[in-house]
């Protein structure tokens, strides 16, 4: 054993010394640094007379050389080159908790998914009550294609370890109005798990329609109507977007500005919903719920028309989804708006999990030069390459 403690000893140290030797010589990334002499060692790391602990040793000082590399930024994108490989979803989640537990700059875990489903999750792993008692019941949810990207048991671990962080991060907090009167109120400090995909455009009607019958019944029956209009291919999307992408594009112009229409009214009636007591999370999620269907009723009509749009409508939405939550957690609720709370130790960052082919930046490939646009070069674009760590 002490020779495998040595072996080990000595592929750190290799992945120290080239890790200084690259950052301090060139404008190397150091993190490309850092797996590039992982891979260096990577025989080394397959030696059969290491036991599990050695070989673990050296992956965690890696990943935590990884977390340091993402300290301050506003946003870190965790890419993969398959969706569902086992080892892929193992690195991603334990880095993904390093992120969460030896850092405060992050709050929220955005995925490739769609937004309904990946917001019963969130409210499952929340504080706020859920309708679920256990995992599998809260990933019952995920009942279409590809199903298995969320039914496995290294997500189901993740979301129980969620549910189990967010129990220990509740705290009340002290806001001062103008005058410095302070009242508490218990801060919603939360890790939320979202879903930034544009697939859900009948489930996101059904949910939203949901949200105003309660606290809006007038718009609901206004924005039922519109939607009637989605309906007439039957309530599969793909039929949808064929049947649609038939009819021409003053068609589909009509259907958008009708859409765009209830993006508006939602948006202008949150102020009004939270007095009625809707909770900061549900108003987040009828406006995002609005903006998937308008979203995804462009991108399925736009699946047929043999172009690069339905691409580009489909990661600049997630792009706005980013920007929508980022601005969710800088905004007071509307209860407490002109209030200022005290600092929190949480940050607002978000962690994203998606393929590279939307976390990459696309003017560095051909279906860039195409005019393809995609999630990775719009985050850089908007919040610049020092905010955005890949």
């Amino acid at each position: 054993m002490e020779a495998n403690h040595s072996e080990s000893g000595e592929v750190v140290s290799r992945i120290d010394a080239a890790a200084m030797t690259n950052t301090s010589t060139s404008a190397a990334d150091p993190t490309e640094v850092a797996m590039r002499a992982f891979a260096d060692c990577s025989e080394t790391l397959q030696n059969p007379g290491w036991d599990t602990k050695e070989a673990y040793a050296v992956r965690r000082h890696v990943l935590e050389k990884l977390v340091d590399d993402c300290r301050g930024k506003k946003v870190v994108c965790l890419g993969e080159s398959t969706h569902g490989t086992k080892e892929f979803y193992e690195t991603r989640a334990e880095l993904t908790q390093l992120l969460l537990e030896n850092t405060h700059d992050f709050r929220v875990v955005l995925a490739e998914a769609s937004w309904p489903e990946a917001y019963r999750i969130n409210q499952y792993i929340g504080t706020n009550g859920s309708v679920d008692h256990n995992v599998d019941s809260a990933t019952d949810a995920f009942c279409g294609f590809p199903d298995w990207m969320w039914k496995n048991r290294t997500m189901l671990r993740f979301w129980d370890w969620l549910k189990q962080k967010n129990a220990s991060r509740a705290r009340d907090v002290k806001v001062s109005d103008e005058n410095g009167k302070g009242l508490l109120y218990s801060e919603d400090t939360d890790i939320k798990f979202f879903g930034m995909d544009l697939y859900s455009l009948f489930t996101s009607q059904t949910k939203l329609l949901e949200f105003l019958d309660i606290y809006d019944p007038e718009l609901s029956a206004l924005v039922n109507a519109r939607y009637e209009q989605l309906h007439r291919f039957g309530n599969d999307a793909n039929a949808y977007g064929h049947g649609s992408a038939q009819e021409g594009e003053a068609a589909g112009a009509r259907i958008q500005e009708s859409l765009t229409a209830t993006v508006a009214d939602v948006q202008r009636g949150c102020a009004e919903y939270a007095l009625l007591g809707a909770p900061a999370d549900e108003l987040l999620s009828a406006t995002q719920n609005a903006e998937c269907v308008l979203s995804g009723e462009e991108y399925y009509r736009r699946q047929y028309t043999g172009d690069h749009v339905g691409w580009n409508t489909r990661d600049q939405h997630m792009t706005a989804t980013v920007l929508r939550i980022a601005e969710h957690f800088t905004t007071p609720h509307p209860l407490y708006a002109g209030t200022v709370p005290e600092p929190s130790n949480h940050g607002n960052g978000i962690i994203i999990w998606a393929h590279n082919s939307h976390v990459g930046d696309c003017r560095a490939t051909a279906p860039g030069q195409r005019g393809e646009w995609n999630l990775g070069q719009m985050l850089r674009q908007t919040f610049g390459h020092e905010a955005v760590h890949t």
